[in-house]
């Protein structure tokens, strides 16, 4: 049995979406540290340029499936009022039923926190779409309340939700 040797090292950087299972009822918190370090990259030195710029490969069913989801329910915050207008002149009766689901569900969405919601299926799909990674030098002290910085995509602040979904892993 080969010993592993453990790198002393003041970087780490991992693809979030892999480390879905990590976070176990009656792991401790060194035990769930070290499994993070395993499946992390390890550095001495910050990363050199470009490092974390390299895209997840993915199946397109699975880009497919994300692109879908954010169509469906991020994009109706733009086609939705438009949709609701053209409906509500042209088929009076579609469109009363369009707003009604609209509010209805709107009304359901702020829910609760879930844990299990930051590990589903889509949720990491969404890390595997955005390729996104988690940088930092040490670990944060769960103990206390911290600050994490996500950096935006675009004009939508897709890396602020992607880290909403990331940080509970």
């Amino acid at each position: 049995m080969t010993k592993k040797i453990k790198l002393e090292t003041k970087f780490k950087m991992l693809d979030v979406w892999v480390s879905d299972g990590i976070r176990s009822p009656g792991i401790t918190q060194t035990e769930r540290h070290d499994q993070i370090d395993n499946l992390s990259a390890l550095s001495p030195t910050p990363f050199s340029h470009g490092v974390a710029n390299k895209q997840c490969e993915m199946p397109i069913y699975e880009e497919a499936i994300v692109v879908l989801f954010w169509f469906c329910c991020f994009g109706l915050v733009l086609y939705g009022p438009v949709v609701a207008c053209l409906l509500l002149y042209f088929k009076p009766k579609l469109g009363v039923l369009f707003v009604a689901i609209i509010v209805g569900t709107s009304l359901i969405i702020p829910s609760k926190f879930s844990q299990g919601a930051c590990s589903s299926y889509i949720s990491t799909l969404i890390l595997k779409y955005f390729s996104y990674k988690a940088i930092w030098q040490e670990y944060p002290d769960h103990s206390e309340p911290f600050i994490a910085v996500c950096p935006p995509h675009g004009l939508f602040p897709f890396g602020g939700i992607a880290g909403a979904i990331a940080i509970p892993r």
